[in-house]
């Protein structure tokens, strides 16, 4: 799972991670810079950067969350040991739990803004093993909800409907329930799409059918197909053609 980045790549990324609910680490990759996500069955987990002033410290000191001098007191410690930075800051009790995991939440967030606004780049994603006892750090944000954020960032039109493919495929609701009733934050326009969902009408229809621009239509039904809350119906087997002749028996003939 490795490939060249361009407007659009991202949301498809994080869904197929999301929704195959798979562990790893997704690097993205642009010149010098290199932008990692990790992954515990699908959610986002935490993110790093090699880019010294973006990593975590370095932004909480910039948001006035933590001093220089504890940032430095627990790098120490953490090269030293050889251990994390959040489990270190915590033990120090420079920072609550709540405190970091909303710091995590903004780091990560923070990430994603960066690399959908690359024009250009690659990624890989490498498959691990899912840790015992977790990772460092969890995200108050959902998973989903990054990845509507990740839509929403996408604005070439053309790239969303490339991304829809065949919109006179019928449209249901997700059969897997913790896709299904996972917790987004939806808006007015995605909102107004789901409801619409029928497993009847197709992604066209639904599209016409909602007074609002189409463009912005189809970027919240990408968005919610991207979380996988929405699927396309596989489509039907094509009818016979009405020209051919009854099949016969020998016998009947």
């Amino acid at each position: 799972m490795n490939g060249d980045l361009a407007e659009g790549v991202v949301p498809d990324l994080l869904r197929e991670i999301y929704v195959g609910r798979r562990n790893g680490v997704l690097t993205l990759a642009r010149g010098e810079e290199r932008q990692s996500l990790s992954f515990s069955r699908g959610h986002i987990v935490n993110s790093r950067t090699n880019v010294l002033e973006e990593r975590l410290g370095e932004m909480l000191v910039r948001k006035g969350l933590l001093s220089a001098a504890d940032l430095a007191r627990a790098t120490e410690i953490v090269l030293r040991d050889r251990r994390r930075l959040g489990e270190v800051l915590l033990e120090l009790g420079t920072i609550d739990a709540s405190g970091l995991e909303s710091a995590v939440a903004a780091h990560v967030h923070e990430a994603l803004t960066r690399v959908f606004a690359w024009p250009d780049g690659t990624y890989a994603f490498e498959e691990e093993p899912e840790e015992e006892g977790g990772r460092e750090l969890t995200l108050k944000v959902s998973t989903g909800d990054l990845i509507l954020e990740a839509v929403q960032a996408v604005r070439d039109p053309d790239v969303v409907r490339y991304a829809l493919g065949d919109m006179d495929r019928v449209l249901a609701l997700s059969n897997d329930p913790l896709l299904r009733f996972q917790k987004l934050t939806l808006s007015p326009a995605s909102g107004f799409v789901l409801s619409r969902v029928d497993g009847v009408a197709s992604a066209r229809e639904i599209v016409q059918m909602i007074p609002l621009p189409s463009e912005e239509t189809q970027r919240s039904l990408f968005g919610l197909l991207s979380t996988g809350v929405v699927r396309y119906l596989p489509a039907p087997r094509p009818a016979a053609t009405s020209g051919a002749l009854p099949f016969q028996s020998p016998r009947a003939r």
